[in-house]
């Protein structure tokens, strides 16, 4: 069997997508004989399960940004992108059995792309990588395009075979509906080394950051901590890019905590592990509750769990209850990180060999190849 995964979002970039994109590859490839649709810099491209190209073709120059684009020329050229990447993928899908679509903005292109596979009998899966999401995309898009596009996922769920969520089930897993958790790849996530205790905690978060991180929370936190000039210092090493850059960086020179928070930009491979091995404790997503959501399965959680480190989250996830004691939950709301809670946090468990046993129940409960087994059962039992 054939299977097309369409992904429309650019590979080079979203490095947490990517992750999960090519695990999720892995997976599909031992069964089907599997092809990813994707954009990469200048191109759409299609991979092959054994990730070489089988396909490049250039996006047209118009649909590109320039430096002097405003911000409406900007959003003209997303839109024509969008449409030319689900005309072009059209055309590219032919003789597959299963078609699996990541969720797209639902241009009238993209419909119809469903709508013809519709005609050839293709099995449609179709995975929303958030859900619920419906705050998440009136924040992200506004309230036009909120009025004009996200009532037509009707639509695309009455077009579609099976529904793939992550997140909160609120009754899914019934008729379409099928809820995952996001698994981890171990072949590129090394087990952390001990980091130096010597009256220093290193915070660390990495993401592509976003105002639903929260990690203005936990800047806020520091300045409330170091407040009483406490004996224990306290860094946050913050490690990406993002919109919420800008507004980070700002906060932190309000408050004046520029000597206790890092920007290190963008970091890959062994310069993020070096990172990572100076860090105590890690950071997850803080400010959930900000796109209404309150159960997440964040990969970011998984990573660290893999890597061995502990880390604090606002949300609930399933995959960690409270029985697991090297995870430190804080209030779902906009109050500052509690950094002295942080620190009682780690002092409690600092003296455990908390790393081989966060990487043991990583390898035992969060592999790619147990979170996809029931999505992989029930594709195979689709008629």
């Amino acid at each position: 069997m054939r299977l097309a995964y369409v992904a429309y979002i650019f590979f080079d970039k979203n490095l947490g997508v990517r992750k999960k994109l090519i695990s999720q590859m892995k997976i599909f490839s031992k069964y089907f004989d599997s092809y990813l649709f994707t954009l990469e810099k200048n191109e759409l491209i299609v991979y092959n399960g054994d990730w070489q190209v089988e396909r490049r073709i250039s996006i047209p120059e118009e649909y590109l940004f320039s430096e002097n684009d405003s911000f409406l020329v900007k959003v003209f050229k997303v839109l024509e992108r969008t449409k030319w990447f689900f005309e072009t993928v059209n055309r590219e899908l032919k003789d597959f059995d299963i078609t699996y679509i990541r969720a797209f903005l639902p241009v009238k292109e993209a419909i119809g792309l469903l709508k013809d596979l519709k005609k050839k009998n293709t099995k449609i899966i179709f995975e929303y990588p958030t859900y619920p999401f419906g705050h998440e995309f009136f924040k992200t898009y506004g309230p036009v395009f909120f009025l004009m596009y996200y009532p037509r996922y009707k639509r695309v769920n009455n077009l579609v075979d099976l529904i793939v969520t992550f997140g909160e089930k609120k009754g899914a897993d019934s008729g379409k509906f099928i809820t995952l958790s996001n698994g981890v790849d171990f072949s590129d996530i090394p087990l952390k080394k001990p980091a130096p205790d010597d009256d220093v905690l290193n915070l660390i978060g990495v993401a592509r950051l976003r105002y639903w991180h929260g990690y203005d929370r936990v800047i806020k936190g520091l300045e409330r901590y170091y407040r009483d000039n406490p004996e224990k210092k306290v860094y946050f090493h913050i490690v990406g890019d993002g919109p919420e850059l800008p507004k980070l960086k700002k906060l932190t020179e309000e408050l004046r905590m520029e000597e206790h928070v890092i920007f290190h930009g963008l970091k890959y491979g062994e310069e993020l592990n070096r990172i990572f091995d100076i860090a105590h404790v890690a950071l997850g997503s803080l400010g959930n509750h900000r796109k209404r959501i309150f159960v997440e399965s964040a990969l970011k959680n998984r990573e660290y769990c893999a890597r061995g480190i502990p880390f604090v989250i606002s949300s609930n996830d399933p995959d960690f209850p409270q029985s697991f004691k090297y995870v430190f939950r804080v209030p779902a709301d906009e109050s500052p990180v509690n950094i002295d809670a942080i620190v009682t946090f780690y002092e409690n468990i600092k003296n455990e060999n908390y790393s081989l046993k966060m990487r043991k129940y990583a390898e035992e409960k969060l592999s790619w190849e147990a979170k996809m087994k029931p999505l992989i059962e029930k594709i195979l039992n689709m008629r």
